[in-house]
Order: C-alpha cells, then sequence, then structure tokens
C-alpha cells in the first residue's frame, strides 16, 4: 500500500489508490487494447471468467460487443468439454497481435 501512495504522489493522483483500483485498471486498459478475456482471466489469477467479466461494466459499447462475442466462444467451447488453457489463451493474445 505504501508503493501506491508513493506512485500516486508522485503523478499527482488525488484518488486514494488501492490494490483493487491498480486491478481494475490494469484489466480496463488490457480490455481497451483488445487482449482476450481468457488472458486477462488468467494474469488477474481468476479461477472463473464471470469474476473476471466484472470487469467488463466500465467499457464502451464497441469494445463490449467484441467480449461479448468472446464469452459467447468460450461458453461454446465450454459446452463442446473443450477447456482452453492457458498456453492456447496466450497463443490467441499473439496471433491477434499479429492480425494488427
Amino acid at each position: 500500500m505504501v508503493h501506491l501512495k508513493r506512485i500516486a504522489t508522485l503523478c499527482n493522483i488525488d484518488h486514494n489508490l488501492t490494490s483493487y483500483v491498480s486491478r481494475h485498471s490494469f484489466a480496463t486498459q488490457a480490455m481497451l487494447q483488445n487482449v482476450p478475456l481468457l488472458a486477462i482471466s488468467a494474469m488477474l489469477g481468476h479461477s472463473k471468467l464471470n469474476t473476471t467479466q466484472i470487469y467488463l461494466k466500465s467499457l464502451p459499447n464497441n469494445i463490449l460487443d467484441t467480449y461479448n462475442e468472446q464469452i459467447a466462444t468460450f461458453q461454446s467451447l465450454k459446452r463442446k468439454q473443450i477447456k482452453p488453457n492457458k498456453t492456447n489463451v496466450f497463443k490467441q493474445v499473439d496471433l491477434e497481435a499479429g492480425k494488427k
């Protein structure tokens, strides 16, 4: 916590920084950069995708649409009992980064 307060002071941020705020900011920025939801979930250490979905509430509609498509794909894979793992999730990030 001391480090977050020092960072806030250095950056002239008047708000109280907490670990929750930093995690939320990280997740939101990752989503704005089109990082796949499963990758963000893995980076945050969430065991359930529903936990990561909480961060979707603050996104603009066009980005939210993209994540809703990802969630639908994930649910389809889950129904087919294909379990994505962290290796596949990060490979997806690499593939999507190559598209740009």
